[in-house]
């Protein structure tokens, strides 16, 4: 199916809200209106990008995924690839990476992600370390088992995973324009949790931060 015929009711919708946009700007002095009017189907295609671009990455993670070798994952805040490039192999490399992703969130994707990669591969973890109000966002949560959101008390509605520029503004404009960060440094990484799990799994951890 074409991407036409597929979102043929958002075209029309479009169509007919710029024609109305139009109308009133050229009958009316009512432009402010006529401006709102035609920021709705912006809104709504930025709004659909966020929520498209969130869901990639968890395609990785599917039974119909593409078949590739695994050596690394790369999880947290969102990082140049150029900066990364001296350690990692872009094609044997899986990103989950979200602007302000936090330690927590970055800790529990990685126990839900551990299977994609290989045995002795590396784990780059991305800390900004900006503070925050929330510890695991509506951009964490599709990683999470059921069992993993009820544990940490994690509900969010159907508005809330529908709308993410209305919960999270900021992260949400910066995945839009797709924001990075550069400049950080390898450090020893403060959560023990992830160091004892990366022995564990004898995995080699790579912690870089601001």
């Amino acid at each position: 199916m074409s991407w036409i015929l597929k979102h043929k009711k958002f075209i029309i919708a479009t169509l007919l809200l710029f024609c109305m946009a139009i109308v009133i700007m050229l009958f009316t002095n009512l432009w402010y209106v006529a401006l709102m009017i035609a920021f709705i189907p912006l809104f709504w295609m930025a709004n659909n990008y966020v929520i498209w671009k969130n869901y990639r990455a968890t395609e990785d993670l599917s039974p119909k995924r593409k078949i590739k070798k695994v050596t690394t994952l790369v999880i947290g805040d969102v990082c140049s690839h150029k900066e990364l490039s001296s350690v990692i192999n872009e094609d044997e490399t899986l990103f989950f990476t979200c602007p302000y992703r936090t330690l927590p969130a970055s800790y529990q994707i990685l126990l839900h992600t551990v299977s994609r990669i290989d045995e002795k591969g590396l784990v780059v973890i991305i800390d900004k370390k900006q503070p925050t109000k929330f510890q695991h966002t509506i951009f964490d949560v599709n990683f999470y088992s059921q069992i993993t959101k009820k544990e940490l008390g994690l509900e969010f509605s159907k508005n809330d995973m529908r709308f993410p520029f209305f919960k999270h503004p900021i992260v949400s404009f910066m995945i839009l324009v797709g924001c990075y960060s550069k400049n950080y440094k390898t450090e020893l990484c403060p959560n023990e949790a992830i160091q004892e799990f990366c022995n564990k799994k004898n995995i080699k951890l790579l912690y870089l931060t601001k």
